[in-house]
């Protein structure tokens, strides 16, 4: 039997627990090693895989900044925009 293995991300309401957004990250399909290098995921995917998982986080937090945020609200210095 052939299986896929999804990873997903949700977007949960914290107080009644109901799912917003639902997306998947990736897919695999899940097939028998033939020998034990085949085993689990190479590091190249591994880190494709955390990359993905950490820019939905970012994209969801930087949406969350204040667009008129001038000052670093922890050490005070100026933000800069990049390119101007």
């Amino acid at each position: 039997m052939n299986y896929t293995w999804r990873i997903l991300v949700e977007q949960v309401a914290s107080s009644s627990h109901a799912v917003i957004t639902r997306d998947t990250i990736t897919s695999y399909a899940l097939q028998c090693p033939s020998s034990m290098i085949e085993l689990g995921l190479h590091q190249a995917e591994q880190i494709a895989l955390l990359a993905k998982g950490h820019n939905v986080v970012w994209t969801e937090q930087s949406r969350l900044l204040d667009p008129g945020l001038s000052v670093c609200p922890t050490c005070g210095p100026t933000l800069k925009k990049r390119g101007l």
